[in-house]
């Protein structure tokens, strides 16, 4: 019995898809797989797809969400959503299924379809450009994109100036606490290192940078965090000054376990450290703080 309602829901599930262009087919079965009441699982269908279901799920699906992308730029093949299209709503339904379903298949195949590869390179074209209000789909997509990095999946560096951007735009946006999204951060940090970070595309990043710097406890107390700032010393020496003096205007006023903490970050980030970053470290930052030091002692 089981088998049955499991190939029972998967030729639905196939037919859903081969549907989709007209119809949002696949929003009942999304919605049935976060229901943990329900028989139905998007990651065990997946799984059971023959080579020709898969070709042909991975096709169709690459179509669709061409045909959505177009849609959501008005036609204009440009990079910028078409916030008057009265359409928005269906599109952001049907794109919610598309993330939903590639997420399940990217975290649960051992192998990765090329179409189903080219539809994940084309959803984290969106992180940045989709309207706040799809935090939703933008979150799921950030998450196929760091299971992607994390798993050394091929051609990831392609996904990785949009995840941090979007990653480091998050954090700022956040009302409440940073800590996880500094995590997820963290996760990927070498990504960083792999960046041209003196390309203007970059420098955005360095005032989110400095606001963490001055974040005080409420970040140094989690391991990831403090280690996190640690390795920013380290990703291009012409940051570590400016790292320097934000630290400085936190902890003239700072309680003690804090100037602790921002002691570890200094010193993490030294053995992190090497050639010119190290230099820089030693010379601009922790003698500067080491003769500071020594003049407030007097």
């Amino acid at each position: 019995m089981p088998n049955k309602c499991l190939k029972s829901s998967r030729d639905e599930f196939l037919k859903a898809v081969s549907n989709f262009n007209s119809s949002n087919s696949l929003a009942s079965f999304v919605i049935s797989n976060k229901n943990v009441s329900d028989t139905f699982n998007l990651s065990e269908t997946l799984q059971t797809l023959n080579k020709k279901q898969h070709e042909n799920t991975w096709t169709s699906l690459l179509s669709s969400t061409q045909g959505i992308l177009r849609e959501l730029e008005g036609g204009t093949g440009g990079a910028n959503i078409d916030k008057e299209s009265p359409s928005l709503p269906a599109l952001f339904s049907k794109l919610h299924s598309v993330v939903s379903i590639v997420h399940a298949a990217v975290i649960t195949l051992e192998r990765i379809h090329p179409s189903l590869k080219e539809i994940t390179f084309i959803l984290h074209t969106l992180l940045i450009s989709l309207p706040q209000s799809n935090r939703e789909i933008t979150d799921i997509i950030a998450k196929i994109c760091i299971h992607w990095w994390k798993s050394d999946m091929t051609d990831k560096q392609r996904f990785y100036p949009n995840l941090i951007s979007y990653l480091l735009i998050k954090s700022q946006l956040a009302k409440g606490s940073t800590v996880q999204l500094i995590k997820e951060i963290y996760s990927v940090r070498k990504g960083l290192l792999e960046m041209d970070l003196s390309e203007e595309q970059c420098v955005f990043m360095k005032p989110f940078f400095l606001k963490l710097f001055a974040s005080r406890y409420q970040l140094l107390k989690h391991k990831e965090c403090s280690k996190f700032l640690a390795f920013l010393f380290t990703i291009h020496p012409s940051f570590n000054l400016e790292f320097h003096l934000a630290i400085l205007e936190v902890v003239p006023t700072a309680e003690k376990k804090v100037t602790e903490l921002y002691g570890g970050v200094y010193f993490h980030a030294w053995k992190l450290s090497s050639g010119v970053c190290r230099e820089k470290l030693e010379y601009a930052c922790i003698q500067d703080l080491l003769y500071k030091g020594v003049l407030a002692h007097r």
